[in-house]
């Protein structure tokens, strides 16, 4: 299993401070937004459009979570400003049809602004794909399966702790431009 690790990071004119550590807000497995931004091979085939930048700018390298860093996975580690990932194009299919995962999705029995209606339940065993092809929606067992292509949008919407990220992020932007905000990533295994 692939974890995701980093910072939120502020700066101004060549200074940046850690502002959070990503550890404390998402969860270290619930990679997925991070790995369809900053890893190659990531989800439903999305192209990762900040794998591989090394670290940032004006960034110490060394500090904080050193051993973890020693053994990120190739690429090793990757930022982007909000700026950058304000500029992604959320509302783009991803390449995979038929054949690709299938999403098993249940209803959240507490939806809230901050959660889905729908909760992410994971990826549909081959059990539970026997009689079924093509791309779709369907309903079995108290679960919704889902088969096709899905946005980057659609991906962010199975994190509710991502979303809260990003609403951080943008909350930021009363203290810095976009361009002064921004992830660092690395993963292990």
């Amino acid at each position: 299993m692939t974890h995701n690790h980093g910072y939120l990071e502020m700066g101004r004119g060549g200074w940046w401070d850690h502002v959070i550590n990503l550890e404390v807000l998402l969860r270290p497995d619930y990679g997925d937004v991070a790995r369809m931004l900053f890893l190659p091979g990531s989800v439903n085939g999305f192209v990762p459009p900040f794998a591989g930048r090394g670290y940032p700018p004006g960034h110490p390298g060394g500090a904080g979570q050193k051993g973890a860093r020693e053994q990120a996975l190739p690429p090793g580690p990757s930022w982007a400003t909000l700026e950058e990932i304000e500029s992604v194009d959320w509302s783009a299919l991803g390449p995979l049809f038929d054949g690709g995962p299938v999403s098993r999705f249940r209803l959240n029995p507490q939806p809230t602004a901050d959660s889905s209606f729908w909760l992410f339940d994971g990826y549909a065993s081959r059990e539970e794909l026997v009689g079924r092809e093509g791309i779709g929606t369907w309903e079995s067992r108290g679960f919704t399966y889902q088969r096709g292509r899905r946005s980057r949008q659609d991906v962010l919407e199975r994190y509710p702790d991502w979303r809260v990220l990003f609403r951080m992020m943008r909350a930021l932007t009363r203290e810095r431009t976009t361009d002064g905000i921004r992830l660092v990533m690395w993963f292990t295994e």
